[in-house]
């Protein structure tokens, strides 16, 4: 039996100095901390290194920001450490602009 093992997109990987940043990776391990609704890693451009990573986080608690930095710090190698985080606000489901059409919400529908 042969097994396969889906390699990462090169054109999606972040390089840093001399090494190569899977950022799935990144943020999986910042999505298996109980705040992060969902996360997203980025290379944004660095003077000295080429690129950094940069993590785009919704978290279900703002306060725990801080916290994430100090979490993926314990986890992640210096290379693969984001250098920023940027907090984006979870969407609001009572606001229709957020939430897509035919989801029910208290008083309705719409």
């Amino acid at each position: 039996m042969t097994l396969l093992r889906t390699a990462p997109k090169v054109d999606r990987m972040i390089r840093v100095g001399g090494s190569t940043i899977d950022p799935a990776e990144v943020a999986a391990v910042l999505e298996e901390h109980p705040a992060v609704r969902s996360c997203r890693v980025i290379g944004v451009p660095d003077p000295d290194l080429g690129h950094v990573p940069h993590a785009i986080v919704e978290l279900w608690d703002p306060a725990e920001a801080a916290e994430l930095l100090n979490y993926a710090r314990e986890r992640l190698d210096p290379e693969s450490m984001p250098r920023s985080i940027e907090v984006v606000p979870t969407p609001d489901p009572q606001r229709s602009s957020d939430r897509p059409h035919g989801v029910r919400v208290p008083g309705g529908m719409l």
